[in-house]
C-alpha cells in the first residue's frame, strides 16, 4: 500500500468511525433512559441517557479521528512501529464504541420498552467486535506507511565462535519471569469474580485465554542455528515465532529498552505494524531486521553470541550465493 492509497484509506476509516458515532441523532428521537448493560441472562442491569450515550460515542470518535487524521498528515519519522500501533488502536476502539453505541440505540428504538430492553444477540455481537478488529486491522496497515525510523539502541559487540567453516553451530537460551505468572492468575482471579457476580459464561472464558496468554510468556526459549531464529513460548514450547536465515537482512545484539518497544510482554505485529518485540525485561536481546524492512527482537541472555551465530549463517549465505551466481 502506498502513501497515497493508505491516506484515502485512513480517511475513509475516520468517516466511517464518526459516522457511527453521530447515529443516535438519525431516525428521530431517543427515549430518555436506555439500557446500556446486561447480564448473563440476557436482562438489563445497567442504563444510561441518551445525551450521555451521544457525548461518550462522540467524544471517543473525536479522539480517534484525531489520531487517524494526524498519521495522514504526518511527516516527522516516529520509532517504527508507533503510528500502526496508535491507527490500528484507534480504529478499534472508534470501532467497538461507535458500533455499540448504535446498536444499543437500534435495540432500545426496537423494544416496547427502553428500560427492560432484550440484550444483543451472539451474531450481533460478533458483528460488532468484528467490525471493529476489521477497522484496527485496515487503519493498522495503513499506518504502516507514515515516517518511520529504527529505535536508537546500543548495539553489543559479537564475540569469535573459534569455528571452522564446516563446523555446524547451535545456540539456545531460555528465560523466564515470575510477574508474568502473577499477572496471568490475576486475570484469571478477575474472571472467577465476574462469574461470581453473574456475568456469564463469556467473562470466564475470556479471562481464562487472557490468563493463559499472559502465563504463556512467563517463558521463553530462544534458539539461532542454520535455519534461522527460533523463539518458543511458555513451559510447552509452544506456540513459536521462526524468522528463516533467508529472510534476513541483518543481526545484533542490542541493549533493549522497554520503553523504546512500547513495554513488556509481545509488543507490535510484524504482519501489521512492521516491528514485533518480545520483552521480558531490560538488557540484551537480539535483534533481526528482515528483507521486508521488518524488525523484530527479543530480550535473552548470551545475546552477543546468538548475534554471532546468526552473523556466520548470514555470511555463508551470501558467499554461497555469490558462488552459485
Amino acid at each position: 500500500m502506498n502513501r497515497s492509497i493508505a491516506r484515502i484509506v485512513l480517511a475513509l476509516v475516520a468517516v466511517v468511525l464518526a459516522a457511527e458515532a453521530l447515529s443516535p441523532l438519525r431516525g428521530g428521537s431517543l427515549p430518555q433512559r436506555m439500557a446500556t448493560h446486561w447480564g448473563g441472562d440476557n436482562r438489563a442491569n445497567g442504563w444510561s441517557s441518551a445525551t450521555g450515550l451521544l457525548l461518550l460515542s462522540i467524544s471517543v470518535a473525536v479522539v480517534c479521528v484525531a489520531v487517524l487524521v494526524t498519521a495522514m498528515l504526518a511527516r516527522t519519522p516516529r520509532v517504527r512501529g508507533f503510528w500502526p500501533t496508535l491507527t490500528g488502536l484507534a480504529g478499534f476502539v472508534g470501532g467497538a464504541i461507535g458500533g455499540s453505541t448504535a446498536l444499543t440505540v437500534h435495540l432500545a428504538r426496537n423494544s416496547p420498552d427502553p428500560l427492560t430492553t432484550p440484550g444483543p444477540t451472539p451474531l450481533q455481537l460478533v458483528a460488532v467486535i468484528g467490525s471493529a478488529m476489521l477497522f484496527g486491522a485496515v487503519a493498522a496497515l495503513a499506518g504502516r506507511t507514515a515516517p518511520a525510523r529504527d529505535p536508537l539502541s546500543t548495539v553489543l559487540r559479537s564475540p569469535e565462535l573459534g569455528a571452522g567453516p564446516q563446523d555446524v553451530l547451535m545456540w539456545h537460551r531460555s528465560m523466564s519471569t515470575r510477574l508474568f505468572v502473577l499477572v496471568g492468575l490475576a486475570v484469571v482471579a478477575v474472571g472467577v469474580v465476574l462469574a461470581v457476580l453473574g456475568e456469564g459464561a463469556v467473562a470466564i472464558v475470556m479471562a481464562a485465554l487472557g490468563g493463559l496468554i499472559i502465563a504463556g510468556l512467563s517463558r521463553i526459549g530462544v534458539s539461532a542455528d542454520q535455519r534461522g531464529l527460533t523463539v518458543s513460548y511458555g513451559w510447552w514450547a509452544w506456540p513459536r515465532t521462526v524468522i528463516p536465515v533467508r529472510d534476513m537482512a541483518s543481526v545484533d545484539a542490542i541493549d533493549i529498552d522497554p520503553g523504546q518497544w512500547g513495554g513488556w510482554g509481545y509488543r507490535g505485529s510484524l504482519r501489521l505494524f512492521d516491528r514485533a518485540a518480545v520483552v521480558l525485561r531490560s538488557g540484551e536481546g537480539l535483534r533481526v531486521k528482515l528483507r521486508n524492512g521488518s524488525t523484530f527482537a527479543v530480550t535473552v541472555d548470551d545475546a552477543a553470541t546468538g548475534a554471532a551465530v546468526l552473523q556466520r549463517e548470514l555470511a555463508d549465505g551470501s558467499a554461497n550465493a555469490n558462488t552459485s551466481a
